[in-house]
């Protein structure tokens, strides 16, 4: 079995090797990368920081999240495609669902030397706002994912998939267990995540104690959620682990919470009439 301090070593160097890659594609040694991995792990976290570092101008980098139509990933794939521009695509996998939002997907995450782009349909948008119906893409693409694509078993998605892992570098972060989770958890705070919130050792161990503890009832498992409890933890330092419970757990933890000290009770009660027999 691996170790916590092998497996804290491994997730280490993969996040290392992670911003490496990213480093690569505004130089243009990379011009796609697909990075594969479960929320809330620092997927965003380390490219934002990545690029934001490199790329100075906001004109060069753009990070879109959730829902982006084809006729609107077409649009901010033409505005950033000069070389020293990168989109980045983070959790948009409803685009995975339309087969001309993939097909332009794939056009540009293609290593090939020229990348041309097509949008051969009548469209009012493109015609108002001047965008041509093709252009030459000669930025980098970054494509940040929840969904495993080497694993995944939706029959319609499956070629796909291969065709882009086949077209641009493909990194799946590994980290699928919940101590690989935790473990990232904790990397990233030692690296400085709650800083802003200027806590004590203790303090900041604390929290982590917290999540630790509830992972399983929290409502969301990402590193926005450990902000919440840092913030709940300034907030009402006497009693901010009852807050961050009504604010950060499922009612679950409170009713299975209920139920033990009930039980408990039960227990107490039990060992009274034993020891008046």
């Amino acid at each position: 079995l691996e170790t916590e301090e092998a497996a804290t070593k491994r997730i280490s160097n993969t996040f290392n090797m992670f911003g490496q890659i990213v480093d690569a594609v505004p130089n243009g040694h990379i011009k796609g990368l697909i990075v594969s991995g479960p929320p809330g792990i620092g997927k965003t976290h380390t490219v934002t920081e990545s690029l934001s570092t490199i790329l100075d101008n906001e004109n060069k980098f753009i990070l879109v999240k959730g829902y982006a139509s084809p006729i609107n990933i077409y649009k901010t794939l033409y505005r950033y495609s000069r070389e020293d521009c990168v989109v980045v695509f983070d959790d948009c996998d409803d685009a995975f669902k339309d087969e001309t939002a993939l097909n332009i997907l794939k056009a540009a995450l293609d290593s090939s030397k020229r990348r041309d782009i097509f949008w051969l349909a009548e469209s009012r948008t493109l015609v108002l706002e001047d965008i041509p119906n093709q252009f030459q893409f000669k930025g980098g693409i970054i494509l940040l994912t929840n969904i495993d694509f080497e694993r995944s078993t939706i029959p319609s998605l499956k070629d796909h998939f291969a065709a882009m892992m086949s077209r641009c570098h493909y990194l799946d972060l590994e980290i699928g267990s919940q101590r690989d989770q935790l473990l990232r958890i904790k990397q990233i705070v030692d690296e400085g995540l709650l800083d802003e919130y200027m806590l004590m050792d203790r303090e900041r161990a604390e929290i982590l104690d917290f999540i630790y503890t509830n992972f399983n009832f929290l409502r969301e498992t990402s590193l926005r959620m450990v902000k919440k409890v840092a913030e709940v933890y300034k907030a009402q330092p006497h009693n901010w682990r009852e807050f961050a419970e009504f604010t950060c757990l499922k009612k679950a933890a409170r009713y299975e919470r209920l139920y033990k000290e009930q039980l408990k009770l039960v227990d107490f009660g039990t060992e009274d009439k034993i020891t008046s027999c």
